[in-house]
This record gives structure tokens, C-alpha cells and sequence, in this order.
């Protein structure tokens, strides 16, 4: 069980304790999100997944924290798959996720 959050007191929202961490991909934000911005959320002792939705395909990078401290990654794809998210014991279909989303298919 992860306990109560605890807010910052200067940013309205800001949860200092996150157990799961949620972000969507853009070309120009992606490398940060999976690099510098992994490593910073790596350091909150709380932090034990990572999602990583891609805008432009239906495809989530799951990175999970085992009770060893090793981050292991899985990549689900296709509407028809589902991403389960460890932390918080829930799975959910890509196609919920990506509602209302349109991806452009190459020819």
C-alpha cells in the first residue's frame, strides 16, 4: 500500500510521493522523458512505475520497480492489448486509452 500522498505546498497538485508516473510522448519531448526525467523520478522513494504513451502509434513502455530495486521494462501494442499497470493493480485496453486518437498509417 503506498499511504497517503503528500503535496508540495508551493505547487497546487504537485505529489511529492507518486507510486506511478504517467506521460504521454511527443517527438520533441521523448528522449528527455526517458532519460534525464526517468533518472530525476528514480531518486522519489515511493516511485515504482513508469508509463510511457506514445502519441503517434498505439503502444505503451511500461518500466516497473521490483521489491529487488531492478526497473524492468515491458512494451504493449495494438488496440486490442491491454497495459497493466503493477502498482496500483489495474489493467486497462490500449483502446480506452487511445480514444478518440487517430494514427496516420504509413503506405
Amino acid at each position: 500500500m503506498a499511504g497517503k500522498p503528500e503535496f508540495a505546498s508551493k505547487e497546487i497538485g504537485a505529489i511529492l510521493s507518486p507510486i506511478l508516473i504517467v506521460e504521454v510522448l511527443s517527438d520533441s519531448t521523448a528522449e528527455f522523458a526517458k532519460g534525464q526525467k526517468f533518472a530525476e523520478y528514480k531518486a522519489l522513494p515511493s516511485f515504482c512505475e513508469y508509463a510511457l504513451i506514445h502519441q503517434d502509434k498505439a503502444q505503451i513502455n511500461v518500466h516497473f520497480r521490483d521489491s529487488d530495486g531492478i526497473w524492468k521494462p515491458t512494451a504493449v501494442s495494438g488496440l486490442d492489448s491491454e497495459a497493466y499497470f503493477q502498482s496500483i493493480d489495474v489493467k486497462v485496453p490500449l483502446s480506452k486509452i487511445c480514444r478518440n486518437v487517430s494514427f496516420e498509417t504509413v503506405a
